[in-house]
């Protein structure tokens, strides 16, 4: 018997009887739960190789199982797996040494002289190595961005903010905050822990969903800036970012600078910056055409511009 259906939550995983989705057999199927209404759910069912289709299922409640902590944990390890870049075999390496087996991050930059990409002002292409992901650099503001979803620089009580995702708040509307209200708590105050991510619909806004990450608070003094377990949850940010993004079979993504503000601290700016671009290159996934980074601020353009020439140096 189907566990109730209040007892799963968004972008969850779950079973689906294989009867309600058109798959042979008695058994069940992985899917990811959407949203549901009073009678019935939307879901998204995954393949066999834990790969998230694009199409939503309307289903009975009933169909419906929830798993385990122990059995959704695994598969959600498989899951990221499956989303995880290809990793080039050994032995189509044999005459290089062990540093050479991975593609480097960035293969090649362009200058763009500003061509608007999904309502984006870009001056620079990336070209990631390894990867059919193409990553472009943007002196611009992520709230206009026209593509899948945006990335949020959220709170942990994922209300909204200043900055950026006061914005956010601000231009998705009352349909955005209804959702981000909708949020689970995972306590008395918060939805969504330092370096996890949580996805909703936009709203207002431009692009279709809305993808609110937390990054970490960096310390105000030499000693705390490079914290390693900070930079840790700041990699964390963006992967959880690009995990619901894979989840939701998203084409192209929109990121603003996570930790970049008030949570920067005295965190040097170039090394947040140098973070997001790593973290952003190494989990792209199959399907994943497009993703923006966008530096808004004259100081986040300046050093994007930095990171820029030396990419084209090492690449040269």
């Amino acid at each position: 018997m189907a566990k109730p259906i209040s007892t799963i939550h968004v972008s969850e995983l779950c079973k689906v009887r294989n009867s309600a989705v058109g798959r042979a057999g008695n058994g069940y199927s992985l899917a990811l739960f959407k949203k549901a209404n009073k009678a019935s759910a939307r879901i998204v069912v995954f393949d066999a190789s834990f790969v998230p289709g694009k199409q939503l299922l309307t289903v009975d409640f009933h169909t419906l199982w929830k798993l385990k902590t122990s059995q959704r944990k695994a598969l959600e390890r498989k899951v990221a797996k499956a989303c995880a870049p290809p990793v080039l075999a050994r032995d189509s390496f044999e005459h290089m040494n062990d540093e050479q087996y991975a593609p480097p991050l960035f293969a090649k930059i362009e200058s763009l002289f500003s061509e608007k990409v999904l309502g984006l002002s870009t001056p620079y292409k990336v070209t990631l190595g390894g990867s059919q992901t193409v990553l472009y650099i943007a002196f611009d503001s992520v709230v206009t961005f026209t593509g899948d979803a945006i990335v949020n620089a959220a709170n942990e009580g994922c209300l909204g903010g200043g900055g950026i995702d006061g914005e956010v708040n601000i231009r998705g509307g009352i349909e955005l905050h209804k959702a981000r209200q909708a949020l689970p708590l995972i306590n008395a105050h918060h939805r969504c822990k330092t370096g996890d991510a949580k996805i909703t619909v936009a709203g207002n806004l431009p692009c279709s969903k809305v993808i609110h990450t937390v990054g970490p608070r960096f310390g105000c003094s030499p000693e705390l800036a490079h914290h390693a377990d900070n930079l840790d949850l700041l990699e964390s940010a963006y992967k959880s970012a690009m995990e619901r993004a894979c989840e939701n079979g998203l084409k192209s993504v929109g990121f603003c600078i996570l930790s970049a503000g008030i949570f920067r601290g005295d965190c040097p700016l170039n090394v947040v910056i140098q973070k997001g671009l790593e973290t952003i290159a190494k989990n792209v996934y199959p399907g994943l055409e497009t993703v923006v980074f966008c530096g808004f601020t004259p100081s986040e353009q300046s050093e994007l511009s930095k990171i820029a020439v030396t990419i084209a140096k090492d690449s040269a």
